[in-house]
């Protein structure tokens, strides 16, 4: 078996920060989870969203650390390209499910 880092299971999208997901990556996920694991990409980052369904939420996930306000967050942080580019794909996507 492979070594696995603890924390990968506690995340929808384990490698969202990393790896440029791909619409199989996605395939089976509902518009509520599909949400989550866009939010997931700001949450890695600290984001505390002031949004009570998803603070709750990335509370109860071992790696979160809430650091920034969502305003504070886009002057802040910079995220890399790989999660901008998750975060637009994922985004799409949810919107085609309307």
């Amino acid at each position: 078996p492979e070594a696995q880092d603890d924390t990968a299971s506690d995340y929808i999208l384990p490698k969202s920060n990393t790896e440029k997901l791909t619409e199989a990556d996605l395939a089976g996920l509902s518009k509520e989870q599909l949400r989550l694991a866009r939010n997931e990409i700001y949450a890695r980052n600290g984001m505390i969203f002031g949004i009570e369904d998803l603070d709750e939420y990335f509370k109860g996930k071992s790696w979160y650390t809430p650091k920034y306000s969502s305003d504070e967050f886009y002057d802040k942080v910079e995220m890399n390209v790989i999660e901008e580019t998750n975060v637009a794909f994922i985004l799409q996507l949810e919107k085609s499910m309307n």
